[in-house]
């Protein structure tokens, strides 16, 4: 790798209050051109983690160890800061359009707003600049003019692509931007995200928890669950051939589109007891679930550890 990282998230521990760190510890790099995707099952911590690098942790969330490192090094967020300096170099698409644009006003004017506060472009230059920017994600002409009820799912998260790339961002970040749309509105959007990372040599962090999602689009892959990093490497290496357990098994749930391969293949029941992400004991999270697990699993927590090939693996037994 050549490049310097855009963006580093460097051993990011978060809390709420007194509790326990509900992330642990999270590590990943997004690089220009390229994009890292952090993939787990719902409630592993991964979009806590990208609410961190944006400085939105909600209530008494708080980083308590570690940092967020923009381009250069530049700190964005550590422990102490409650909003993270992030400026224009990065900016979010959130998972739910909806929920994100303001419905009493067009969705043009939305766009404009920063624009405005952030690059003093005003009236027909900011017009403008809305007008190209709809064109770039592919919105029809005269998209800017209607209200988000006047859109399609499809249409509502184009504009709020456009809205993240309004202050030219070095790095975007894509909270699950695919959940809420069908098959073939998936698709175009996921197209856009790669289109406008190659043209603009954007860094995409993507979290997900579509395994089919990742193999399309990461270069890096950041596996996580109950709040920690399990494995983490290059997309090709870690889908195709998986070393920790929960990564195995992780894959090995993820339905294949042809029924007879899905009838036909392997599966191997996880069994055991569900551990808590919040009651947590000594050892491993995984180890009453895990096939390879012995004593020292479940008494010392392992750390991630290089396995070659630009791979990170936390266990002790592989």
């Amino acid at each position: 790798m050549t490049d310097a990282a855009l963006l580093t998230v460097d051993r990011v521990s978060i809390a709420f209050g007194e509790a326990q760190p509900i992330v642990k510890e999270v590590s990943c790099e997004v690089f220009p051109g390229q994009t890292t995707c952090i993939v787990g099952e719902s409630g592993s911590g991964k979009t806590l983690t990208s609410l961190a690098v944006m400085g939105l942790l909600p209530g008494s969330g708080a980083l308590t160890h570690g940092e967020v490192r923009g381009p250069d090094g530049a700190v964005w967020a550590k422990p102490g800061w409650h909003g993270a300096p992030v400026g224009r170099d990065v900016a979010m698409v959130f998972q739910d359009p909806m929920s994100s644009l303001n419905p009493s006003m067009r969705v043009g004017a939305q766009v404009a707003e920063p624009l405005e506060l952030h690059r003093d472009t005003r009236g027909e230059a900011a017009r403008a600049e809305v007008a190209r920017l709809f064109d770039e994600v592919g919105l029809p002409e005269g998209s800017e003019r209607k209200y988000p009820h006047e859109l399609s799912g499809g249409q509502k998260q184009r504009v709020m692509i456009a809205l993240a790339l309004a202050c030219n961002p070095r790095v975007l970040l894509a909270d699950e931007p695919t959940t809420a749309l069908d098959v073939t509105v998936q698709r175009d959007i996921l197209d856009l995200l790669q289109q406008l990372r190659d043209e603009r040599g954007l860094g995409v962090l993507f979290v997900t928890h579509d395994l089919d999602v990742v193999r399309d689009i990461a270069d890096h892959v950041v596996v996580m669950r109950h709040g920690e990093v399990v494995e983490s490497g290059p997309c090709q290496g870690v889908m195709n051939a998986p070393k920790h357990p929960y990564t195995q098994f992780l894959i090995e749930a993820n339905p294949e589109p042809d029924p007879k391969s899905e009838r036909d293949k392997p599966f191997s029941r996880l069994t055991g007891e569900i551990t808590s992400p919040v009651n947590i004991g000594a050892g491993c999270r995984f180890a009453d679930r895990c096939p390879i697990a012995d004593t020292g699993c479940r008494k010392e927590t392992p750390l991630l550890r290089a396995v070659g090939d630009n791979r990170l693996i936390a266990c002790h037994n592989v």
